[in-house]
């Protein structure tokens, strides 16, 4: 199975609250709550982009709104995992995001990457990653919707 863009169920969202993971509104944010925070249930659920299979999951959590200039675009902010032999590899990644031709094409560009293993807490080579995020980031488009079919083109400068 491939990246495809869903709501979590019931025993994920569970497993990622015993979890503890810190992972809210924006990548500082420390505040243990699920895909920021309950105000993103709405009413469909947890939305994420993930690979069942490969135990694999992309959260999306929010734009930097410090940047207020428009001719920049702030960096957005995801959070990657990765269960892994018994491992939890937790990468937080901040993207920048540049639209083309009204939104038919986008180009993300790496803004910072972080990867740490959530048991040992020791870094871990972001490097490995990248295939897989540039594969869910593909699948995620422009919003991560479930509900709407993309075909935007998807490019990255990293």
């Amino acid at each position: 199975m491939a990246f495809v863009n869903d709501y979590l169920t019931e025993d994920e969202i569970e497993k990622f609250r015993k979890l503890n993971i810190s992972y809210g509104k924006m990548i500082c944010n420390e505040d243990n709550e699920v895909v920021g925070t309950e105000s993103a249930y709405y009413k469909e659920g947890i939305r994420c982009t993930l690979d069942r299979d490969k135990k694999m999951y992309l959260f999306y959590c929010n734009d930097d709104q410090a940047f207020g200039r428009e001719e920049f675009w702030s960096p957005e902010f995801f959070v990657f995992i990765q269960e892994k032999q018994n491992e939890l590899i937790v990468t937080r990644v901040g993207l920048k995001r540049k639209h083309f031709n009204n939104y038919s094409r986008q180009v993300w560009s790496l803004y910072s990457i972080n990867s740490k293993c959530y048991k040992t807490n020791i870094e871990y080579d972001s490097k490995n990653i990248l295939a897989y995020l540039k594969e869910a980031l593909t699948t995620y488009g422009f919003d991560g919707d479930p509900r709407e079919i993309d075909d935007e083109r998807t490019e990255f400068d990293f």
